[in-house]
């Protein structure tokens, strides 16, 4: 496909949901990490915030809520921005991303320091992957008909019959699709919603690419994976916007 000059992506996202397999509940690690991932990162994420979240405690949180604490932000709080949380670490890029070459060498340059960094590393097991793209197309507000939109430029046909009164239209939408793919524990999640963006009413579609893991981040090849997830996501954006979408947004 050739690039389109309006490209409809708001934002795309990386993140790592990790364990430690010694300490399920409660890692001890996690403190000293925040301080020694911030030093490695900063040359590049100069810009800490702590958000409220971080003013909970570790030992507060349930069981498996993976709450961010912290961001990491570009020179100038511009993206990307890393998030980091208990048993959390994502990568997240804006409209300003730069093609996916760009991002995945983002992606692993992080993956790599924060491996490196986790004070004990042997026990530090994947729990989850996701790579995730939002897009958001303005064409939505020009048609009064959501289901006609998603009929005639996404090719997703959803046909409902009430009887009487015919031709009804749905003021909102909020789909949500999940696939179950052929490699294992791995699923594909689609998401149609409406949605503002800077004031403007969008129809927005999420696509993502999610593994349920349970293996040790020393032994598990996340390039290769990435690289898997996001020809994925690729794949299912281009026949989704083929046709008349992709020429407007070419």
């Amino acid at each position: 496909m050739e690039k389109l000059s309006h490209q409809p992506l708001l934002e795309a996202a990386f993140e790592l949901n990790w364990k430690n397999t010694k300490h399920p509940f409660l890692d001890p690690n996690y403190q000293i990490l925040i301080g020694a991932l911030y030093e490695r990162v900063r040359d590049k994420f100069p810009q800490v915030e702590a958000l409220p979240t971080a003013s909970i405690p570790p030992e507060a949180l349930p069981p498996n809520n993976r709450l961010v604490q912290y961001r990491f932000w570009s020179p100038g709080k511009t993206w990307p921005v890393i998030q980091v949380g208990p048993g959390i670490l994502t990568i997240n890029i804006d409209k300003s991303y730069e093609g996916w070459s760009k991002f995945r060498q983002t992606v692993m340059y992080i993956i790599n320091i924060f491996t490196d960094t986790y004070p004990d590393s042997q026990n530090l097991f994947i729990d989850k992957l996701t790579l995730r793209y939002l897009n958001g197309f303005y064409y939505f507000s020009n048609h009064s008909n959501i289901l006609e939109f998603l009929s005639k430029y996404l090719h997703i046909n959803l046909n409902v019959d009430f009887g009487e009164p015919k031709n009804l239209n749905p003021s909102d939408i909020n789909l949500a699709l999940t696939y179950e793919l052929h490699e294992p524990n791995t699923f594909l999640n689609l998401k149609t919603f409406k949605g503002k963006v800077n004031n403007e009413e969008k129809l927005l579609l999420e696509i993502l690419v999610a593994s349920n893991e349970n293996k040790s981040i020393e032994n598990f090849n996340i390039h290769d994976w990435l690289e898997k997830a996001h020809e994925i996501i690729s794949s299912v954006f281009k026949s989704l916007i083929r046709g008349k979408l992709e020429k407007e947004l070419r």
